[in-house]
């Protein structure tokens, strides 16, 4: 897996994962760019900014 915005990996860290019985949504967060996204079955359904005080702001 990498990061949508710098496409590297060695930034990325697993802030956790849900199984359900028909998806996977697992959310990484990026330390280098600072962004949160979330994969569903593997493809990303959301990506969003880590504000500096703390709140998500929806990117795409």
């Amino acid at each position: 897996m990498k990061c949508p915005r710098c496409e590297s990996d060695k930034w990325l860290g697993v802030l956790h994962t849900i199984h359900r019985k028909d998806s996977t949504l697992q959310t990484y967060f990026c330390k280098n760019c600072y962004i949160e996204f979330v994969l569903r079955n593997d493809r990303i359904s959301g990506v969003y900014r880590v504000l500096a005080n703390g709140r998500l702001l929806q990117i795409s």
